[in-house]
């Protein structure tokens, strides 16, 4: 049986973020696993609304929305928050976020961050996107050295097939037969055949 933090990690909910938009305007939803807390954070660009939630408050969410299980309702949240079933909406200090759509979405209030757990949300984020960029960047450069070095067999595979056609070419022109000329000798193809004896004619 994994552990809380290996369990959020399996269903992809830590160290993610997804970009919603919503009546009040875009917001980017973050989340990430630290000690034995699932951070969740909404943010518009400016505000940060934020709630911690230990395995034990989970489960309470879990019993609310009526799963059996802690798996099956991490399953249903990622699959949503996958395909970017969200929505935000903000009332004074308190956000409430729901994934998933109609009666079956789930729902998550989060709370206005102080202004230090702002900064720290705002500076964790920017620095998980750099490291992030800088990953693809990495990827990017190794399939782009890969095709191009495919490229490269491909094409010495090109022209040594190309080199084979050619010298099949030229010693099929050198090999063929030629065309024997009418009353040259077949043994002797320089000099031409001797007429057969007739013999002397009397008359």
């Amino acid at each position: 049986m994994p552990g809380f933090r290996e369990l959020l990690r399996e269903h992809g909910l830590n160290e993610v973020y997804k970009v919603t938009e919503s009546l009040a305007g875009r917001y980017l939803v973050f989340m990430r696993v630290t000690g034995d807390k699932w951070v969740l954070c909404v943010s518009n660009g400016c505000d940060v609304w934020k709630t911690e939630l230990n395995k034990e408050e989970l489960e309470a969410e879990r019993d609310v929305a009526d799963f059996k299980s802690l798996e099956e309702y991490l399953t249903r949240f990622s699959q949503s928050f996958q395909r970017g079933e969200m929505t935000v909406s903000c009332m004074g200090k308190k956000a409430t976020l729901e994934v998933g759509l109609g009666i079956s979405s789930l729902s998550l209030d989060l709370y206005e961050a102080s202004a230090a757990e702002r900064k720290e949300e705002i500076q964790t984020l920017l620095f998980f996107l750099a490291s992030t960029a800088h990953s693809l960047e990495i990827e990017l450069k190794k399939s782009k050295d890969m095709v191009e070095g495919l490229q490269h067999q491909i094409g010495k595979a090109s022209n040594s097939n190309t080199a084979f056609v050619d010298l099949d070419k030229k010693r099929g022109s050198q090999t063929k037969a030629k065309p024997k000329q009418p009353g040259m000798s077949v043994i002797n193809p320089s000099s031409k055949k001797r007429k057969a004896a007739q013999g002397v004619v009397f008359d």
